[in-house]
């Protein structure tokens, strides 16, 4: 019984310590991965919220009855609106154009100064063009002035980030008694909704390979471009993967787009899985990082998305799947098609080759 006993194996105490210790780190990997995932899906909305705010703004002032109803009851002086703007709340107004429904506010403790993942902290109004003193005493008299919308915007589970403000300009129909205080009756908007244009790549060029056999890609797109193509070649001695990118300038309407946010995706695949990602609509791909690992002969990657902007807003387009653009062991020498950006991909491992297959998702991009 004794002898059985001694004889009896199993797994011994350090045995089970490096098992707790490796599924420890495990799970901190994917509590990590979880967490990427998370805040890139929180950075996207709430940047697609401080999207369509600035387009229900802009429906907003361009009725003259919601207009007035957001300017009703203001008053200002001339000698001060300059350098010192009024406070004002965004409303719509019934038919008569009475308020009727208050839709934006900076006041916060007031629940319409919240949306979506957005905090707005002031809505504004001044006339920075007008240097005179107070205004003569009259009626019917108007002025080009300025409202401004302030915020700032949820990025990550705890962390806020002040937005550029939104502003728009308006003619503003006002009285003047004989004091010298102006009491707004009216406004119309002079900000045109913008047109759309179809997004064009130009002065496009390949990075050259951007890492050793083995060794962490890390590569960005220079400031304000986008990538629109991949080069690989593989070595059976290493099995591993030398990358190239091709990135370019965006434009539309000859005018460059620029890059108004970036997020890394953190590492969106384990070693021998599948890749399967498309970065969050509507950003597209400006980055990759990837780590080699020599016991699996595999790559983890993670994507840097951003957003391109030109006034207001883009979207995606005519979004396409290539086919697999390589063999096991073979070149990958990839460009999306013609004013195409990428924005997703996918790839599968072989263990016998060591080696990826690719695919590449691209799509155009429209910008207001």
């Amino acid at each position: 019984m004794v002898s059985m006993i001694l004889n009896n194996k199993g797994f011994s105490l350090v045995s089970v310590m490096v098992a707790a210790g490796l599924l420890g780190g495990l799970s901190l990997a994917v509590m990590e991965l979880m967490k990427n995932m998370g805040n890139v899906q929180t950075f996207s909305q709430s940047s697609m919220d401080y999207l369509d705010l600035s387009r229900e703004i802009t429906f907003i002032l361009s009725s003259p009855n919601d207009c007035a109803a957001s300017f009703q009851g203001v008053t200002f002086r001339g000698s001060t609106i300059q350098g010192t703007p009024v406070d004002i709340e965004l409303w719509n107004s019934d038919q008569d154009g009475n308020r009727s429904r208050m839709r934006f506010t900076g006041n916060s403790s007031d629940p319409k100064s919240k949306f979506g993942k957005m905090k707005i902290k002031s809505i504004s109004f001044s006339m920075p063009d007008y240097t005179g003193g107070d205004f003569s005493v009259g009626s019917g008299q108007s002025f080009k002035g300025t409202l401004e919308v302030t915020g700032e915007k949820k990025i990550s589970s705890n962390k806020m980030r002040d937005t550029r403000p939104i502003s728009r300009t308006l003619r503003v129909f006002f009285d003047t008694d004989s004091s010298g205080e102006s009491s707004v009756t009216g406004c119309t908007s002079l900000s045109q909704v913008s047109d759309e244009y179809d997004v064009e790549l130009n002065s496009c060029s390949w990075s050259g390979y951007v890492n050793t056999w083995d060794a962490l890609v890390d590569y960005t797109c220079p400031d304000n471009e986008v990538m629109a193509g991949v080069r690989s070649t593989h070595n059976n001695g290493t099995e591993d993967r030398r990358y190239s990118f091709n990135c370019c300038r965006a434009t539309a309407n000859g005018t460059d787009l620029v890059k108004s946010f970036s997020v890394f995706s953190g590492d969106v695949n384990s070693k021998d899985q599948l890749v399967n990602y498309t970065c969050p609509t509507p950003l597209v791909y400006t980055g990759v990082k990837s780590s080699h690992d020599n016991g699996s002969e595999d790559r983890a990657f993670s994507f840097q998305c951003s957003s391109m902007i030109l006034n207001e807003f883009t979207k995606l387009k005519d979004c396409e799947i290539s086919s697999y653009v390589n063999n096991m062991d073979a070149n990958v020498d990839y460009t999306c098609p013609l004013d195409k950006i990428l924005v997703g991909e996918m790839s599968y491992h072989n263990n016998g080759t060591e080696d990826r297959r690719f695919r590449y998702k691209c799509c155009s991009l429209i910008a207001r």
